[in-house]
């Protein structure tokens, strides 16, 4: 009996032995592990890798939840940014987390005093606690999914979750979700692909959004609503709480043709057509939001060809913008041809000064930390980068840019002739593309990066719809979320153009055809009742597929007389016209060109050149091919392309029959 008792107890001990070293195991390993988090952040924090620090601080207070240096050395981080709501949110965290007991004293002392430090620097802020900081949600969510790996590896996954492209144009991320523009609103979805929701409605007929992008679970984007000016809209910046549904108007600007948004740190940049020489820049910073104009492109470009001048605005309205430095296009300098210089705008002093030289049309432009990138040219157009650090620009690839993330470029096939299009990824430093999937070449797309995902947009044309796919970023997976009608404001359209023109603006002439016909018509009457008492009735108009996709495009021609003169090219996308470009129509005949885009001579006293005008994703670009002065004998005039381009009165409506 004294024997088994002994046993007994013999294994009780050793069960509590083995109890005591376990409990004591899991402290030493969480100790070591909420050392190794401490020592990674203070080593990203003293390389300048801000986000990275605060991620780390925050694993590691989810390890040591009661642990006061964590949250302080994140509020301090916060403050030195700019932060100050993000700083006094994570300080009352961390007073909530350690508590006030006895045994933590020594803690909430720590806190209670760095917090009372704060608000009294901070005073005049009056910095608001109330939100949660997206690197500490982050942080928590990764720590409770048990999230294996370096730390490294546990930092980099945080921070891929929340990336995006350069190249965004109409999608966020926040807090795991993806949000994105549609043509009637504002939508979520889940990485997944699952639950797609609207969360803002518009009216597409007269109301679009563009530009979208997220900070601390705000929406910043621009809100455009028609004023029946030929493609003239009125721009607002608009927030919405992604929490609340709460809405507001930043900052509302002139009647404007186009604009565009660009986010960096805490300031927005908003550039338009214009005004293309100015910027505006609003802080986020609440309750205030600063407006500033910023000039950098005043001096006019001295051109050998003055109708260049006209033809030609030089400055688009794509921005790149990065660490207080505006990247842009303008009209090049050298004034033989119609080129463009890639320039940089430094916000902070001022001071402009010009990239790359002589590029033939910037269509968009991107960057990484290393590289400026820039997709341009017209016939053969290119995919280009400007090396910062070295000042070099080269040939990236052949390939269309779409988007630019971390060192990834997203690239398509550039061949609007082809009915499908490939998507390709291409290292910055690698030449090497990977294939990552096709999609139809039936209208207009574009490619955003999301977190983990590759947001396909797709507006199609023929079928008037805009389809939304989401795949992974190696193009597998890919899964449709979305398809939106296009709406159609056909019954005002009809209404608005039954009104005469002239009295030899027949009932035949009405446009009761297609959604098309009615848009191109009321375009026409809006131009004709504009200029009937100067001479209107003789404007000429085209309907010509520009781009070759299905389309036809309408260009009509604007002006009292030859000097004043201007083309305006409209196309038909959601279900109304909008104005794409205008382009010098003074002394001009448009010609066609079978193999894509149009030919623009310009003949006048014995001097003729000529312009090749190519459309592609939307974009118009233009580049001389030819000149001569025949010292006003007009006989010697050339007509280039295949014919000259078929065209009507607006006051006859004829051309629009082709259409359906």
């Amino acid at each position: 009996m004294r024997n088994r008792k002994y046993t007994i107890i013999g294994i009780v001990v050793a069960l509590w032995i083995c109890i005591i070293g376990f409990i004591g195991f899991r402290i030493y390993r969480s100790s070591q592990e909420y050392s190794d988090w401490i020592q990674q952040a203070a080593a990203y924090e003293q390389d300048g890798q801000y986000e990275e620090a605060l991620i780390s601080y925050a694993m590691a207070s989810s390890i040591k939840p009661k642990k006061a240096e964590p949250y302080i050395k994140m509020a301090e981080i916060y403050e030195d940014q700019g932060d100050y709501d993000d700083a006094a949110s994570i300080l009352r965290i961390g007073s909530e987390n350690v508590g006030s007991s006895f045994i933590r004293k020594n803690e909430s002392d720590q806190l209670a005093s760095a917090e009372a430090d704060f608000y009294e620097r901070n005073e005049d802020k009056d910095p608001d606690p109330t939100k949660t900081p997206d690197a500490y949600t982050q942080a928590q969510e990764t720590a409770e999914d048990n999230g294996g790996g370096t730390a490294d590896d546990v930092v980099d996954n945080i921070i891929a979750e929340e990336q995006g492209g350069t190249g965004n144009t109409f999608s966020a991320m926040s807090n795991g979700e993806i949000y994105y523009t549609g043509q009637d609103g504002i939508y979520t979805v889940q990485p997944d692909g699952s639950d797609n929701k609207s969360v803002k409605e518009i009216d597409p007929s007269n109301t679009r959004i563009s530009d979208f992008q997220i900070s601390n679970r705000t929406a910043y984007y621009l809100e455009a609503e028609d004023t029946s000016q030929d493609g003239v809209y009125q721009y607002s910046l608009c927030t919405m709480d992604l929490d609340t549904g709460e809405e507001d108007v930043l900052y509302e600007m002139d009647t404007l043709s186009d604009a565009s948004m660009k986010m960096d740190e805490d300031t927005i940049y908003v550039a338009s057509t214009e005004s293309s020489s100015t910027d505006m820049t609003a802080g986020l910073t609440t309750p205030e939001v600063k407006i500033e104009t910023l000039s950098w492109n005043e001096e006019e470009e001295d051109y050998d060809d003055p109708a260049a001048v006209t033809s030609y605005e030089g400055t688009r309205t794509d921005i790149y913008v990065q660490d207080k430095k505006i990247y842009y296009s303008q009209a090049s300098e050298s004034g033989d041809e119609m080129m463009e210089d890639l320039c940089q705008y430094d916000v902070e002093s001022g001071d402009t000064k010009s990239l790359s030289k002589d590029i033939p049309s910037v269509h968009s432009i991107m960057g990484s930390d290393k590289y400026i990138y820039y997709y341009a040219g017209a016939e053969e157009s290119k995919t280009y980068s400007y090396n910062l650090d070295t000042g070099e620009t080269e040939t990236v690839s052949d390939e269309a840019l779409n988007n630019v993330c971390g060192t990834s470029l997203y690239l398509s096939t550039n061949d609007d002739s082809q009915t499908e299009v490939e998507l390709y990824c291409q290292n910055e430093d690698d030449s090497n593309k990977d294939t990552l999937t096709t999609i139809e070449n039936d209208g207009q797309y574009s490619v955003d990066v999301v977190g983990e995902k590759l947001l396909i947009c797709m507006d199609r044309t023929a079928e008037e719809t805009q389809t939304m796919y989401l795949a992974d970023l190696d193009g597998n997976n890919m899964k449709e979320i979305n398809q939106i009608e296009k709406k159609t404001d056909s019954t005002a359209a009809s209404t608005e153009s039954t009104t005469a023109t002239t009295e030899e603006a027949s009932a035949e002439n009405s446009s009761s055809g297609s959604g098309m016909k009615a848009a191109y018509q009321k375009i026409l009457d809006d131009t004709y009742a504009k200029y009937k008492d100067d001479g209107g009735k003789y404007l000429e108009y085209h309907v010509y597929d520009v781009d070759q996709d299905g389309t036809k495009e309408l260009i009509v021609r604007n002006g009292t007389c030859e000097a004043d003169y201007t083309w305006h090219l409209y196309t038909y996308s959601g279900g109304s016209a909008s104005l794409i470009d205008t382009f010098n129509g003074g002394h001009t005949s448009l010609y066609v060109c079978n193999s894509g885009g149009f030919y623009c001579m310009q003949a006048h006293m014995g001097n003729e050149a000529v312009y090749k005008y190519t459309l592609s994703n939307g974009t118009l670009s233009s580049q001389k091919t030819y000149e001569a002065n025949f010292e006003q004998d007009e006989s010697k005039y050339m007509e280039p392309g295949d014919g000259q381009m078929e065209q009507a009165y607006i006051t006859d409506s004829s051309l629009l029959n082709s259409l359906n």
